[in-house]
């Protein structure tokens, strides 16, 4: 679930993800054995984590950090992003981010959540950015 009103995203054994979280919280959470490394090229930081939004809703998770601050969130509605294709995994990101925050896309003074398709690899995410864009 993500609050409208700050961004702030809630998981599964009450993690939640903002955009004060930090990779060092993260590691103290009930994700961090579950977190595996995918960029470490300093100030740049992510890792990808299989978890549950505190709904339930299954979700794969890739988190961005930037000067150790949580930038942005890749998030797929299923554990496996090639489970659906991607007209239907768009569409259901889009509806997710309707039915959390109102509206698709969305932009709000903590940041912004969009539904985006990736040609490049044939799959859909949903993007929640934090702040402003990093130049």
């Amino acid at each position: 679930m993500i609050d409208r009103e700050t961004g702030a995203m809630q998981l599964e054994h009450g993690v939640v993800l903002d955009a004060s979280f930090t990779p060092q919280q993260l590691a103290g959470s009930p994700l961090g054995p579950k977190a595996v490394p995918y960029i470490h090229n300093l100030p740049w930081e992510s890792f990808v984590v299989q978890t549950r939004c505190s709904d339930g809703t299954p979700v794969h998770l890739t988190l961005s950090f930037f000067n150790r601050t949580l930038k942005s969130i890749h998030l797929y509605l299923s554990q496996d992003p090639a489970d659906d294709e991607k007209g239907e995994m768009l569409r259901r990101h889009e509806a997710w981010i309707r039915d959390q925050l109102g509206q698709s896309p969305f932009r709000g003074s903590w940041g912004s959540a969009v539904a985006a398709y990736n040609p490049r690899n044939d799959t859909s995410n949903l993007v929640l950015t934090y702040g402003e864009p990093i130049p």
